[in-house]
C-alpha cells in the first residue's frame, strides 16, 4: 500500500540491490579460494554466502567487503571441518609425486596447474590471505579484517604463503 503515514520516502527505500553484479564478483573470489575443485564448489560456496548474508545481516546483503568476509569465514569454517574430519578417520590424503621436467618446456596451462595445486596445498589461512590480495586487490588491513587478525599476521600468512610457493616452484625446476 506505500509508506506509513508521515513517513518521507528515501532513496534507500527505493534502492534494489544489484544481485547479479553481487553475484559474478563472489563467483570470481568463491574460485579462487575453491581452486581445482571446480565451478560447481564455486557456485556453491557464492551461494550459501549469499543465503548466509540473507538470514543473519540482510541490511548487509549487497555490501561486497561484507559479503567477501562472510564468504571467507565460511570457506575457513569448511576447511577446518574438513580438516577435523581427516583427523578422526585417521584418512591423510597423499599427493602423487609429480613429474619434473624442464620449466622452459612447459607450456602455459602445465605451468598455471602447477602453481595451482601448490597454492592448494597452502594451509587455509594463507591461501584466503593470498586469493584476497591477488583476486580481490585487498589490503593488509582489510584480509586482517576478514581473517580476523592483526595486520602483522595477515602480512606474515602473505610472506609465508608466497616464500613456499616460491620454494617449491624452485625446487622443481
Amino acid at each position: 500500500m506505500g509508506l506509513p503515514m508521515g513517513r518521507i520516502m528515501t532513496p534507500a527505500d527505493t534502492r534494489e540491490p544489484d544481485w547479479a553484479d553481487l553475484s559474478l564478483k563472489l563467483r570470481d573470489m568463491a574460485r579462487a579460494l575453491v581452486g581445482a575443485r571446480g565451478e560447481d564448489a564455486a557456485d556453491e560456496l557464492a551461494q550459501r554466502t549469499i543465503v548466509r548474508l540473507m538470514v543473519k545481516r540482510p541490511d548487509r546483503a549487497d555490501h561486497l567487503g561484507y559479503a567477501r568476509t562472510t564468504m571467507v569465514r565460511l570457506w575457513l569454517d569448511e576447511q577446518r571441518s574438513a580438516k577435523r574430519r581427516l583427523a578422526r578417520m585417521a584418512v591423510w590424503a597423499r599427493t602423487a609425486p609429480t613429474r619434473t621436467r624442464d620449466a622452459d618446456r612447459l607450456d602455459e596451462s602445465e605451468r598455471t596447474e602447477r602453481i595451482r595445486r601448490r597454492i592448494e596445498r597452502l594451509p587455509p589461512t594463507q591461501r584466503a590471505a593470498l586469493a584476497m590480495r591477488i583476486v580481490g586487490g585487498m589490503s593488509s588491513a582489510r584480509i586482517a579484517e576478514a581473517l580476523n587478525m592483526s595486520e602483522a599476521a595477515a602480512r606474515s600468512a602473505l610472506h609465508v604463503a608466497r616464500s613456499r610457493l616460491r620454494e617449491e616452484l624452485e625446487a622443481e625446476s
